[in-house]
């Protein structure tokens, strides 16, 4: 029997117990975004997840994050704004800083990541934008085993297939 949407959903995602971020585990878009397909197209987790959870979504409005994790799929984690409220959310988080990580901090993001920290709570805890530390982890794993980072899955495993599985 075919899982309906819902079903596909549901299963798509970890609860995180130490940020109550519910963490999208299937199909990630290149930063880091949960996706489903759904009808031929692809539909990013979060804003299913409002629409499951809170309802339609107004015309030319986003899905945000308050946890700064892009792939939280937790609807209490969610909030809608214009495009001027993403870009305030955005550079108030710090992730229009600029700022460059020390070496120190660099280990410091790999090892915090392997041990199953997201890149959105390491990101905060160094006062860093994600795409700053994605990209430290990104570049560190391709120097070093010239494989991309890890997607983690349920159980701290770790896997490096980006499709859906229907």
């Amino acid at each position: 029997m075919a899982k309906t949407l819902l079903d596909r959903f549901n299963s798509g995602f970890v609860a995180n117990p130490v940020t109550d971020c519910w963490e999208w585990t299937k199909s990630l878009t290149h930063n880091r975004y949960g996706r489903i397909s759904y009808k031929n197209r692809n539909i990013r987790a979060h804003r299913l997840s409002w629409v499951i959870f809170r309802g339609n979504i107004p015309d030319n409005l986003y899905v945000l994050h308050t946890c700064d994790n892009p792939p939280c799929v937790n609807p209490y984690h969610l909030f809608l704004g214009t495009s001027k409220d993403n870009a305030i959310d955005r550079d108030g988080k710090g992730r229009n800083s600029g700022r460059i990580p020390t070496f120190y901090e660099k280990i410091m993001i790999n090892y915090s990541y392997r041990i199953g920290q997201t890149v959105g709570y390491i990101a905060k805890k160094l006062e860093l934008n994600n795409g700053t530390v994605w990209n430290i982890i990104h570049r560190y794993n391709k120097e070093h085993t010239h494989e991309h980072p890890p997607v983690r899955e349920a159980g701290g495993k770790a896997h490096g297939d980006f499709t859906l599985s229907l």
